[in-house]
């Protein structure tokens, strides 16, 4: 029997106590998870992005908590789950992302970069 089908049967409902304590465990897992992750892979994903970006031609630098951890404690912070990188919207072009590719990442999701300029005519860049 499914869990999702345990569940039901248990009488759990949408914003019940059961689904809020299951989610609050699913969540405590998947933080977990991703803290792990990023102290076992975190330094050979920045080593990557630093090759990437040599190759490139292109500067990033590194903001927040990876910031903080790189200072602090030569590191990670322990509880940080997460990487926090930046670089010029002009050097994030489609030749980089070639780059990117060509060293191990992969395109998630896009954003867009809205300028205005003095005519007040906006201008979207992938």
């Amino acid at each position: 029997m499914r869990i999702q089908n345990l569940y039901y049967k248990l009488g759990g409902k949408k914003g019940g106590f059961l689904q809020t304590k299951w989610s609050g465990y699913i969540q405590k897992k998947t933080v977990k998870r991703n803290r792990k992750l990023l102290q076992d892979k975190g330094i050979c994903a920045l080593d990557a992005m630093s090759a990437a970006c040599k190759e490139a031609g292109v500067s990033f630098g590194m903001e927040f908590g990876t910031l903080l951890g790189a200072y602090r404690n030569q590191g990670f912070i322990p509880y940080d789950d997460d990487m926090d990188l930046t670089m010029w919207a002009e050097d994030c072009s489609r030749d980089f992302e070639n780059v990117l590719l060509k060293y191990g990442f992969y395109k998630k999701r896009a954003f867009y970069l809205v300028t205005v300029d003095s005519n007040g005519k906006r201008t979207r860049k992938l």
